[in-house]
């Protein structure tokens, strides 16, 4: 859990940015090591513009290995928070606040997971040309493809799909069902 002083900071950053809009973070990976596992960036700028702007803002969470670099044309106008990826507790805390965390399967969906109160859909479980990412490196991990850890509340969701335009749509649409039956 992140504490008072963070979230006062994130709350105050949301009322300035998000307008009252359900705010939805989508964290990128755009490592140069194992590539293949990185953001589909195309597709999550599709879907982050495809929105209802009347009740989400979404906000992307840059890999910090590329926040010092160009923007990607796909991330064009779309609103982009830098300065969270230097400092775990506001991290933590826009984690904790937002509506839902996006991910494709890397590091920060670790903390999103296990924060109290956050919710998440990490994508791109599998990644066959990768060691980390394999089914095998799963199994032997004890997680079967497909399934879910162990769940810590309804609101945390792997997602063994690619993070696909159509993929990412289906599984938000699923997520806002489960969490607005709360």
């Amino acid at each position: 859990e992140s504490g008072d002083e963070p979230r006062k900071i994130i709350n105050n950053w949301i009322e300035l940015n998000a307008n009252g809009k359900k705010v939805i973070t989508i964290t990128l990976r755009e490592s140069y090591y194992e590539m293949e596992r990185n953001s589909n960036l195309k597709d999550w700028g599709n879907f982050a513009r495809d929105l209802d702007k009347e009740s989400f803002f979404p906000v992307f969470i840059r890999d910090t290995e590329s926040v010092f670099t160009f923007l990607p044309k796909e991330l064009e106008g779309l609103t982009v928070f830098n300065e969270i990826c230097f400092n775990i507790e506001l991290r933590a805390a826009l984690y904790e606040l937002s509506y839902l965390n996006m991910f494709v399967n890397n590091g920060p969906t670790n903390m999103a997971r296990f924060l109290k109160g956050s919710r998440s859909l990490v994508f791109k479980m599998i990644t066959p040309e990768c060691g980390a990412t394999t089914e095998r490196h799963f199994r032997v991990m004890g997680v079967e493809p497909g399934s879910q850890y162990q769940p810590l509340s309804p609101y945390h969701k792997l997602v063994w799909e690619n993070d696909d335009y159509d993929v990412l749509l289906k599984e938000f649409g699923k997520m806002c069902t489960v969490i607005s039956q709360a």
